[in-house]
């Protein structure tokens, strides 16, 4: 055998061998190649699309799952809030506050889909939302209502209550009794009131006495307002003044 035909011999019978396959170096036979395809290309393709099957079904169960527990929390009565980490007033951390919040304050303020023009003439939708781009007639979802809630909540709301409330020891009804009365007269009225400084003093009881004050448009009562701040009404959550004191022991 001449040396050139050695070469090319040792060559071919050159592999590298992978447990019972055997992996030619060069020129594989057509047998080579239907192992090769059947025992590790076939296998292997099969197990990334299981994998990235597996992998993004998982994913999505894990999107929903976050979004369920972060965007839906039901509360005794029914509603439903999007809020469920709690919110801070004075420091106070509030862990279930939020999911009764929607439920009473939107049960007093009212609930409208689609834009009308207030008593002031303000395009007005959903839960007292106000906004001049809104067009009357209108009409919007009830996710986008909620959302605007809690954007006008956090604005409005919380945000000037973080800095004039003081007192860390506040209960949740009563916060959130004062967050629903803040909500509807403001919150520079609010701050400036002698409610938030009974607050600040530790005096509750005499904050919560204040509410059924609040009760007067243009030097008139308004006997909504007395419903929504003391008297109450049947069927309705109960009034502010009820709800703040039920949080004192």
């Amino acid at each position: 055998m001449s040396r050139i035909e050695q070469m090319a011999s040792t060559k071919v019978a050159l592999t590298v061998s992978g447990g019972s396959i055997a992996w030619p170096w060069v020129m594989p036979s057509p047998e080579q190649y239907a192992s090769f395809l059947n025992t590790i290309v076939i296998p292997t393709c099969g197990a990334v699309i299981g994998i990235m099957t597996i992998f993004l079904n998982l994913t999505k169960i894990i999107n929903w799952w976050k979004s369920r527990k972060v965007d839906f929390h039901q509360d005794e009565s029914g509603a439903i809030s999007k809020r469920g980490a709690g919110v801070m007033v004075g420091g106070i951390l509030t862990a279930t506050l939020a999911t009764g919040q929607w439920a009473y304050t939107s049960a007093w303020e009212g609930y409208e889909n689609c834009v009308y023009l207030d008593s002031g003439g303000y395009p007005t939708v959903g839960v007292g939302h106000m906004d001049p781009t809104l067009k009357v007639g209108d009409c919007y979802s009830d996710e986008q209502i909620e959302a605007w809630f809690w954007e006008d909540m956090a604005e409005k709301v919380d945000k000037p209550l973080s800095h004039c409330i003081t007192n860390q020891s506040i209960p949740e009804n009563t916060v959130m009794a004062v967050r629903d009365w803040t909500f509807n007269v403001g919150g520079g009225a609010a701050c400036n009131s002698t409610l938030v400084r009974r607050l600040n003093e530790g005096r509750l009881r005499e904050a919560c006495e204040q509410l059924p004050r609040w009760v007067y448009v243009k030097g008139f009562v308004v006997r909504g307002l007395e419903s929504r701040r003391w008297r109450g009404l049947p069927g309705m959550p109960p009034s502010n003044r009820a709800l703040c004191l039920s949080g004192l022991t």
